[in-house]
């Protein structure tokens, strides 16, 4: 541990915003350190500075654009911020726009991705359809298109039609999938079917979706009000806002343009965020709870780990690094991958499960919280059944870290989803994080009770 770390464990920063730790600064620089670390000091101001530079061009750029329906996601980068800043400030708002949808077109495939994934879990699907009782099973023995794998169906056609310039396909694709993820942030009636985009939505809020929506997007309901204007009249004139009642019921019928469809992409992914921290308020409260004892010991464990954790440069496979002839040592994140892809090519989805999510049965939570094994499975089966893996041989690049590791892999596998088999062949990177069983806990490698599980956006190559 050098010294700046040292002297950084010795000041408490925990909970403190960026701008009480740039506040903090000033304070410590009148301290007798040593140079070395007042140097570290000056950098760390720098950084953030910076970094409250970005989020008042953010704030700018955000009142500038929300008139013209554009929802300011939160993993834009600050290259596409200060760009639109600097177009905003000349007061050039139609070049900030192409801007944004630079941003959407070109560099946004891996959220796209994770929309594709979130719509095929366990998670997701049960909060998109909460009236229904049936269990997993009876669902998918009724009907194999349940609604999470219809969304994730009509996410992925959404995202080939934008990629081809199809951008009114798109765009009619993804007002409906937005409609019924956001009738679900409403206290409704079994009989209700309303949406955001009803008249006194804002009264009938969840009290989780209302937090989630301060927190996700202070300007929601000023960007959506937007959309939501009601146009009467039938108009050919082309539009840039997707009003969603217009479009939905007819009456603007020119909305082919890249404008629109971006804003759809970025409407669409807010609502995302807000579903996600929704769910992870839920958890928050059912999650089996720790002692303070038990974690400040695991805290303490990672640290002293991290003093003597000395990372691989490379991996040791031997011959062409094929999956099916490495040798690798019980309780690796290699030997953990391994098992992954052996479970996956012979479609033993119970040996995948295990890989690929920790497994929650914890009696402190409710039944129908825990991650139980056989829900897993059928999990797991939904993501990978409609691909056969083919081959897969193990690169020798790594990156490690105490509690992650991430491996490349040249993977080749068979495209069943749609009536047209594809073969696909690239190089991936598979991240797997060490985390403590019956917990979403990350421990130490070295944790006793720590397994290595795969995380799940490792698996987006499939849908891109």
């Amino acid at each position: 541990m050098n010294d700046f770390s040292k002297f950084l464990k010795s000041v408490d920063l925990s909970g403190m915003s960026v701008e009480q730790i740039l506040a903090m600064i000033p304070v410590l620089k009148v301290l007798p350190l040593p140079k070395k670390i007042k140097e570290q000091l000056l950098d760390v101001e720098r950084q953030a500075k910076n970094l409250i530079a970005t989020k008042q061009q953010a704030y700018n750029v955000d009142a500038q654009l929300l008139d013209r329906g554009w929802f300011v996601h939160k993993n834009l980068d600050i290259e596409t911020i200060q760009q639109a800043n600097t177009m905003c400030s000349t007061g050039n708002l139609l070049a900030a726009e192409e801007v944004f949808c630079d941003f959407f077109l070109d560099k946004i495939d891996e959220d796209i991705n994770r929309l594709g994934i979130h719509a095929r879990n366990v998670g997701w699907r049960k909060y998109l359809d909460p009236r229904s009782k049936k269990t997993l099973r009876q669902e998918q023995e009724k009907d194999a298109d349940y609604s999470g794998n219809m969304y994730a169906q009509n996410i992925n056609r959404a995202y080939e039609n934008t990629r081809k310039g199809c951008y009114a396909e798109a765009t009619l694709l993804m007002l409906p999938i937005i409609d019924g993820m956001t009738s679900k942030f409403l206290i409704t009636s079994g009989t209700d079917r309303e949406t955001i985009f009803s008249n006194n939505s804002r009264e009938k809020l969840t009290p989780e979706a209302e937090q989630a929506i301060k927190t996700v997007a202070p300007n929601f309901w000023e960007a959506l009000d937007i959309i939501a204007e009601t146009r009467s009249r039938y108009s050919a004139e082309e539009i840039t806002i997707p009003y969603r009642n217009g479009i939905m019921h007819g009456t603007d019928v020119n909305f082919n343009n890249k404008f629109v469809v971006c804003k759809c992409w970025a409407l669409l992914l807010t609502v995302d965020e807000v579903m996600k921290a929704i769910s992870d308020a839920e958890y928050q409260r059912t999650v089996a709870k720790k002692s303070p004892a038990e974690s400040k010991k695991e805290t303490q464990r990672l640290v002293e780990d991290s003093e003597t954790f000395v990372p691989r440069d490379k991996l040791a496979i031997t011959g062409d690094g094929n999956f099916e002839t490495q040798q690798f040592e019980k309780n690796t994140p290699e030997y953990a991958l391994q098992k992954f892809f052996t479970g996956w090519k012979n479609k033993n989805y119970r040996d995948v499960a295990m890989i690929a999510s920790v497994i929650t049965q914890s009696k402190s939570m409710p039944d129908d919280q825990r991650r139980d094994l056989h829900s897993v499975i059928q999990e797991m089966k939904e993501q990978l059944d409609d691909y056969d893996l083919i081959s897969c041989t193990f690169k020798p690049d790594i990156w490690e870290s105490l509690a992650q590791t991430k491996i490349s892999c040249e993977v080749t596998f068979l495209n069943r989803f749609y009536e047209s088999p594809e073969q696909k062949t690239g190089v991936f990177e598979f991240i797997l994080n060490c985390q403590e069983t019956d917990f979403f806990d990350t421990v130490s490698r070295y944790d006793e009770n720590a397994v290595w599980q795969l995380h799940l956006n490792s698996l987006s190559f499939l849908y891109s």
